[in-house]
C-alpha cells in the first residue's frame, strides 16, 4: 500500500510538471508571417498579434508593442497599430541577408517582454 502511495504521488508531481511547463512555454503571440524569404531591395512587412489570455495577464494592448531586429529598437516610424490585438512593422528595400526580427511588449509600462520571434531570409 505504501508503494501505492509512492508511486501515485511521484506520477502526480510528474503530471502537474508536464502541466505548467506546457503554460510557460506557450507564447504572448505569433508573428506572421512566421519565416520569410524576401526578395532583396523589396518591400516586406510582418505583424505581431497578442493573445487576449497575455493581454489580460500583463495589461498591455499593441500599443505596448516594441519590434527589434537583432536587438537592436526598430524605430516608431516603421510600425503601426492594427487594432487593439496587432501591430505590424514595415521594412523598404531589404537588403540584409539575415535579420532576427521579435516582437516585444513593454510589461509595466517599462519593462521588455519577448513575445514570439523569426528570422528575415532575404536573396
Amino acid at each position: 500500500m505504501l508503494k501505492l502511495q509512492f508511486w501515485l504521488v511521484q506520477a502526480l508531481v510528474i503530471f502537474l510538471t508536464a502541466e505548467s511547463l506546457g503554460e510557460l512555454l506557450e507564447p504572448c503571440g505569433y508573428i506572421s508571417p512566421e519565416s520569410p524569404v524576401v526578395q532583396r531591395g523589396s518591400n516586406f512587412t510582418a505583424v505581431c498579434v497578442l493573445k487576449e489570455k497575455c493581454m489580460d495577464y500583463f495589461h498591455v494592448n499593441a500599443s505596448y508593442i516594441v519590434w527589434k531586429t537583432n536587438h537592436f529598437a526598430v524605430p516608431k516610424e516603421q510600425y503601426a497599430i492594427v487594432n487593439r490585438t496587432a501591430s505590424s512593422v514595415t521594412f523598404t528595400n531589404v537588403g540584409s541577408l539575415n535579420v532576427q526580427l521579435t516582437c516585444n511588449i513593454l510589461t509595466y509600462g517599462q519593462i521588455e517582454q519577448n513575445v514570439y520571434g523569426i528570422n528575415i531570409l532575404s536573396g
